[in-house]
């Protein structure tokens, strides 16, 4: 990447890293067809061919997992459109930390011409999606502006720039990923030898979290199950 750019975590760095990323990728392969955000803690559930051959047989221009968040709780099916709700509308991050106070913003998200959505960062874009995202942060400074007074912008810009004026996309609800949780904690469990073959199983194109130290034959079955 020219001019790489320090990413925080929970910062607006970070989800300006994921951009520039796609932007990066747009300028130097301009005939992609699908861009996977991806971490360290991913993992392909199958062999690479088989994902590149899912997608380019897939109908849907993005997969991710996905809420809208009105100002207002009539209309939340799942608890963390409450919690985001508070994250984004109702509080303000203090300059220079990642600590948060409650404060009554005033926010652009009128939920006519522009809606709060939150979701995961792992995205699965296909062309025409980087491209309305590009072309989003360009129509849309206001998003930029507001989310770098937020905790953790990157649940919440990319998902808003990409569902904003998507009418001509087909955005499927479906993080593609394989992430086994704990009932009652805030972050997703590590990935056991009994994950594998579930996660294989799946539709999923990856799986997320692996400890490469604690259980390093994870990433072997893997690895064994896809022939490599």
């Amino acid at each position: 990447m020219p001019s790489p750019q320090h990413a925080q975590w929970g910062r607006m760095t970070l989800a300006l890293t994921v951009v520039n990323g796609l932007r990066f990728a747009v300028t130097h392969v301009p005939d992609l067809s699908w861009v996977l955000v991806i971490s360290g803690q991913d993992y392909p559930t199958r062999p690479m061919q088989s994902i590149e051959e899912d997608l380019a047989q897939s109908t849907k221009d993005a997969y991710l997992r996905y809420f809208r968040v009105d100002a207002h709780p009539g209309h939340d099916v799942h608890p963390w459109q409450q919690l985001t709700r508070r994250r984004y509308l109702r509080k303000l991050r203090l300059p220079g930390t990642h600590r948060s106070v409650p404060f009554p913003r005033r926010h652009p998200f009128d939920g006519k011409k522009l809606s709060l959505y939150v979701g995961d960062q792992w995205l699965n874009l296909g062309a025409a999606a980087v491209h309305h995202v590009l072309e989003q942060q360009e129509r849309l400074p206001q998003v930029a502006r507001y989310f770098n007074r937020c905790s953790i912008p990157d649940e919440g810009f990319l998902p808003t720039l990409l569902l904003n004026n998507a009418q001509h996309l087909q955005v499927q609800d479906d993080r593609r990923r394989y992430i086994p949780w704990t009932k009652g904690q805030r972050h997703p469990a590590f990935l056991e030898l009994s994950d594998v073959e579930k996660a294989a199983a799946s539709t999923d194109l990856f799986a997320r979290k692996v400890d490469t130290e604690r259980t390093p034959e994870v990433l072997d079955e893997f690895d064994r199950r896809a022939g490599a």
